[in-house]
């Protein structure tokens, strides 16, 4: 069942119109420094132990990417 519900909302998320969404890149585009400053941030907070799961990395990466 969930390898079939996945899917459809995946889908149903991206195309749903919101305006936090569509104001999300108003100032440029974040993907790219995500993926660029995410590896060095992610061994460097793991290292100092701040971060152990890949969500708290990805919020570590996109916090200090938006300093």
């Amino acid at each position: 069942m969930y390898s079939l519900t996945l899917p459809y909302l995946v889908l149903y998320f991206a195309y749903l119109p919101s305006r936090f969404l569509q104001g999300f890149n108003k100032i440029g585009d974040y993907s790219y420094g995500i993926y660029l400053y995410a590896f060095p941030i992610q061994r460097l907070t793991e290292h100092l132990g701040l971060a152990t799961s890949p969500i708290t990395w990805f919020l570590w990466s996109f916090h200090l990417l938006s300093l």
